[in-house]
Order: C-alpha cells, then sequence, then structure tokens
C-alpha cells in the first residue's frame, strides 16, 4: 500500500480525525509533501498555505516549519494565479509566518508579483544549489523552474498588445535570440497569443 492509499484509508475514519488534532495534523503534512512528489502543485499549495498550525505544533520528524515555506511558497507560485498568490499567501497572515523563516522564498513570490524579473531570477539562481539538495524537491527543480520563468514570461505580456523584445529581453537579462525561442514555443503551445515581427523585434 502506498503511502498516499494509506492517507485516504485513515481520513475516511472523519469521526477519529475530529478527536485526534494530532493526527490531523500529520495526515496534513503527509498530504501535502505527497502532493509535491506526485507533481501535484496546486494541491500542495493548497494544504501548506491553509496549514493551521503554531510553529510549535508541528513535528520536525515529519516536516520542518521551513520545509513548509519553501513547499508551499513555491508551489503556490507556479500554481496560483495573481489573485489567489495575493490573497493565500502574501495577505496571508498565518503562512506568512511560515514564510518569515525562508524570508528568499516570501521575496521570490514578492518580486514575481511585482513584475520585478532580475531580482526574481536572481534570487532563483541563490536558492536552487539548496532546493537541488532537497530530499522531496530535488527530482523536480528544474520542472518548477521552468514554469517559473515561463510564468513570468507570460506575466509580463499580459497588460500589452505590443511588447518590445529588446525591452523585455533586458527585463529577463537574456539575450533577444534566448527570448525569442522562448517566446516561440509560448506562442506553439497557446500560452501566449501573439506573433513575432523579426524585423521590428515586435510581438
Amino acid at each position: 500500500m502506498n503511502v498516499k492509499t494509506y492517507i485516504t484509508k485513515i481520513e475516511n475514519k472523519t469521526s477519529e480525525i475530529k478527536k485526534n488534532v494530532n493526527l490531523r495534523n500529520i495526515i496534513k503534512c503527509y498530504s501535502g509533501l505527497c502532493n509535491v512528489r506526485q507533481k501535484n502543485y496546486k494541491g500542495a499549495a493548497r494544504i501548506f498555505t491553509e496549514m493551521d498550525l503554531e510553529l510549535n505544533d508541528i513535528n520536525p520528524e515529519i516536516i520542518a516549519p521551513n520545509d513548509i515555506a519553501i513547499y508551499g511558497g513555491l508551489c503556490a507560485l507556479i500554481s496560483f494565479n495573481r489573485t489567489e498568490l495575493k490573497n493565500k499567501v502574501i495577505e496571508n497572515t498565518k503562512f506568512k509566518t511560515y514564510l518569515e523563516l525562508e524570508p528568499q522564498i516570501l521575496d521570490l513570490i514578492q518580486a514575481f508579483y511585482n513584475s520585478k524579473y532580475i531580482t526574481m531570477l536572481e534570487i532563483l539562481d541563490n536558492i536552487k544549489p539548496t532546493l537541488s539538495l532537497d530530499i522531496h524537491l530535488k527530482v523536480h527543480v528544474e520542472e518548477i523552474y521552468k514554469i517559473i520563468n515561463e510564468k513570468a514570461i507570460v506575466q509580463y505580456f499580459s497588460p500589452f498588445q505590443t511588447v518590445d523584445m529588446n525591452k523585455m529581453a533586458k527585463s529577463f537579462n537574456m539575450s533577444v535570440t534566448e527570448l525569442q525561442e522562448k517566446l516561440v514555443k509560448l506562442i506553439a503551445s497557446n500560452d501566449i497569443k501573439a506573433r513575432i515581427d523579426s524585423h521590428n523585434k515586435d510581438n
């Protein structure tokens, strides 16, 4: 029996869980970790950002408070829309208690939300070595980074009808050629509704 199946069986015992706060908290932690491992990033984000636990109530043998900040913050960044990111993360007083333990994750989310893409990329570079050693995240790091980068490019486009690729490339600290390659893929996948004017380098 895998962990997810075991958790589901326990969750079905509603009366027992209601009586046992400790058990309920343990299930939440394990469910969040399972969702991370299974790439259900939105499911993990919801669980970790809705944690109703005081820092002292967390069992570090299952998950550290810092990990709740890292897993919850990153999963929220790649799966929540802007409204969710604002309401469930940035303005979520309870979850910010965890994020304050990992200020770089909070700074990363705020940089993305405020369209400070160079700052966002610098933070991603700084935390990558640590994330690559994390037992739950290491196999997902490249995918997570790819999603964050693509989401940032899509967000950059959202308010504009025409985009200057030279200016945009500077905002992401990359060459126009590299940016154009990324845009072609995002246009092909319908993540961005645009066309590239190669002559004027406009979209």
